[in-house]
């Protein structure tokens, strides 16, 4: 489940009426594994009672459940109850939309680094394994993934494994897997590979970060940001971007 559709079932969730309600399980279990949307449920929860009780707390106009059964045949926009209603329905839906809305710069680096991890110390499946690079292009074409990268040249040295198309928070991901030479022992590599729109402010000079047990080094060159992970220090990853401008 993506932290969208995650999202949009959460939506009409009600804490404590809905906690054991088996339509909103998954996403709740999506929402302990992700901090983003845990963060966006909490906000989203808070304005939801912060709006429940100020509706409550508005004075019913008097005689309006009597009104309401009689059926006058007045037209119902211009009765003062009725305006009243739904003005604070308008206000309430425009006070979620605004205090809920995503923001255009909400994904950060750190929220990225945070996603390859999952990915390097979870279960996923390469789409294609294969140690041929033009192999790896057509199939990352044929996904829709990003495939018009340059990798750095030591990386290139190191025995390729495969590929995915992966995507995250709406954008394509190409990730490609490799494995360290000379042999077993050391961990394998992962490079995650998407356009350089995907977040506001990407990495330019390589910027190294460790997300427990992975470590990451980000950068970004001709118009893609490339970010290299292992379940290694990020340090160790040094010797891969020397020569990344």
């Amino acid at each position: 489940m993506t932290r969208d559709e995650a999202k949009q079932i959460l939506w009409l969730y009600r804490e404590g009426a809905d906690a054991t309600d088996p339509a909103f399980a998954e996403a709740l279990q999506e929402a302990k594994r992700d901090p983003q949307l845990a963060q966006w449920l909490q906000d989203h929860l808070a304005t939801y009672a912060t709006i429940r009780a100020q509706l409550q707390a508005a004075p019913v106009p008097s005689g309006l459940t009597r009104r309401i059964l009689a059926a006058r045949p007045i037209p119902w926009w211009r009765q003062p109850a009725y305006r009243l209603a739904a003005s604070l329905f308008i206000l309430a839906a425009l006070s979620i939309f605004w205090l809920t809305r995503p923001s255009s710069t909400e994904a950060t680096l750190d929220e990225y680094r945070r996603f390859t991890a999952r990915v390097v110390t979870g279960k996923y499946a390469m789409g294609l394994e294969s140690a041929d690079p033009a192999a790896v292009q057509r199939f990352l074409v044929a996904n829709q993934a990003p495939s018009d990268f340059a990798l750095p040249p030591s990386l290139a040295m190191e025995r390729l494994l495969g590929c995915a198309a992966l995507s995250w928070d709406g954008h394509p991901i190409s990730l490609l897997c490799f494995r360290r030479q000379p042999g077993p022992g050391a961990p394998d590599l992962w490079l995650f590979i998407t356009d350089r729109t995907t977040l506001p402010k990407p990495p330019t000079a390589p910027q190294f970060a460790a997300v427990p047990p992975v470590g990451t080094v980000g950068w970004s060159s001709a118009g893609k940001i490339y970010l290299l992970a292992s379940r290694d220090e990020a340090p160790a990853l040094q010797r891969y971007v020397e020569k990344v401008h």
